[in-house]
C-alpha cells in the first residue's frame, strides 16, 4: 500500500515537470522562423502586416525597436495586425541577442543572413535601415523609417 502512494506522488511530481517543460519559454523560442526565403506574406490575407526591416549593428534601427515594441504592445490584442520583423544581420548570434535585448516579443522574425541581398529585401526594395512596411493584402500602403510617421495609418486600419 506504501508503495502504492509513492507510485503515484511520484507519477504527479513527473507528471508536472512535463508541463512545466512543455509551458516554459527559452530565449530561443522567440525566434519561430530563421530563413527569410520561407515567409509568405500571402498568408496574412485581410491583415495589416507591420513589416519591420532592421539589424542588430543598426544604432538607429535598435532605437527604433523600442517605438515598435510600444506599438506592438498597443495592438497585440487586436486580430486584425500582424508585427514582423526581418533582420539584415549576418551574424546569428547577434541577431538573437538584439531581439532579446530590444524586447521584440512577437513570434515573426526572419533573416537569412544575406544582409541586403536578402531576396525578400530585394522584393521590396530595401536600401536603409530601419525600413518599415505597412502591408494590406500584400500590398504597401506605407513606407517609413519611423514607427511614429505609421502610428495613425496602423490606427486607420486597425479598426
Amino acid at each position: 500500500m506504501k508503495n502504492n502512494s509513492i507510485l503515484k506522488w511520484f507519477s504527479f511530481g513527473f507528471l508536472g515537470l512535463i508541463i512545466f517543460a512543455f509551458n516554459t519559454k527559452t530565449n530561443s523560442e522567440i525566434i519561430t522562423q530563421i530563413n527569410a526565403d520561407t515567409l509568405n506574406l500571402s498568408q496574412y490575407k485581410d491583415k495589416i502586416v507591420v513589416l519591420n526591416y532592421w539589424a542588430s549593428w543598426s544604432k538607429i534601427s535598435r532605437s527604433e525597436n523600442k517605438n515598435l515594441t510600444r506599438i506592438y504592445n498597443k495592438y497585440k490584442n487586436n486580430p486584425k495586425i500582424v508585427f514582423i520583423s526581418v533582420s539584415l544581420d549576418t551574424d546569428e548570434s547577434n541577431w538573437k541577442n538584439a531581439i532579446e535585448e530590444d524586447g521584440l516579443v512577437w513570434t515573426n522574425h526572419f533573416c537569412d543572413f544575406k544582409k541586403y541581398d536578402s531576396p525578400l529585401a530585394k522584393r521590396h526594395q530595401i536600401t536603409t535601415l530601419p525600413t518599415i512596411l505597412v502591408l494590406k493584402n500584400n500590398k504597401i500602403e506605407k513606407t517609413a523609417a519611423t514607427v511614429i510617421e505609421l502610428e495613425s495609418t496602423i490606427e486607420g486600419f486597425s479598426k
